[in-house]
């Protein structure tokens, strides 16, 4: 579970609810099915009438990427393919043909494939470079779905305002009615801002964040593999694919200099 992403979101909304309990609101007359039933049906219905279902299966495993940790970190991965670097420079490419049923990543595995196959170091680099393009454009898909919905939300809390304020302006002839039914109106403005800045947006972010962090590694990746089928001794791939990390990382793994 990533804890900062649980936390956002959990110490926003207890931001809004206490602050509502300060101000002397009771928590429950935030509670209206029919305000959320606008804002969170609707909002999701407008958003996917701008997407097709082929661009969305994904989509809900996207979604729990925002509240995992990466599976990848890119300063594991280094000793991984300067190991394949040294086996390769003393016994060559065949040698790592044994690795593929090991590599659990599509995207090192197919390409190692691609290089023990006998394919140049060009086209590995330019088959490769187009998978990741098309990989990277699919993952923005999800990002601006959950922006269309941090769009349409706000809209949607109008929408509901609207419709209550209606229902007010048909009572008018009950004015103990019209503060309680005002205030009920208005929940669904809270609702529609509440859902975009606080659930929507921020995870479109993070999907964002994960989405840079998975294209850092997956070039790493191709860097490495490339560099190994150039030839390259291990020191020289270490000191190729240490140029992707911080600054921290880069002098842990130079520090160890095993390779």
């Amino acid at each position: 579970m990533d804890l900062l992403t649980v936390t956002g979101l959990l110490l926003g909304w207890m931001a809004i609810l206490v602050g509502a309990k300060l101000e002397g609101l009771r928590l429950d007359s935030l509670l209206k099915v029919s305000a959320f039933c606008i804002v969170g049906v609707g909002t999701v219905a407008a958003a996917c009438t701008g997407f097709t279902m082929e661009q969305l299966k994904g989509f809900p495993e996207a979604l729990k990427r925002c509240f995992s940790p990466g599976k990848q970190k890119a300063a594991d991965i280094i000793p991984v393919i300067t190991g394949y670097a040294k086996k390769a420079r003393h016994s060559g490419l065949l040698i790592l043909e044994p690795e593929l049923k090991i590599q659990k990543d599509p995207f090192f595995r197919k390409s190692l494939q691609l290089l023990i196959d006998g394919n140049s170091i060009d086209d590995v680099k330019t088959i490769m470079e187009s998978e990741l393009s098309i990989w990277e454009e699919q993952e923005k898909i999800y990002e601006k779905f959950l922006r269309a919905m941090g769009g349409f939300s706000p809209t949607l809390g109008i929408i509901g305002t609207v419709m209550g304020l209606i229902h007010v302006m048909g009572n008018l002839g009950e004015p103990d009615k019209i503060a309680t039914g005002i205030a009920t109106a208005f929940i669904a403005t809270f609702y529609g801002v509440s859902f975009a800045n606080l659930i929507f947006l921020p995870l479109a972010a993070k999907l964002k964040a994960r989405r840079e962090e998975a294209i850092l590694i997956k070039e790493m990746i191709l860097a490495g593999v490339l560099s190994i089928g150039s030839g390259d001794s291990s020191l020289i791939v270490m000191e190729k694919l240490c140029t992707y990390l911080n600054e921290e990382d880069r002098a842990r793994i130079m520090a160890k200099k095993n390779y």
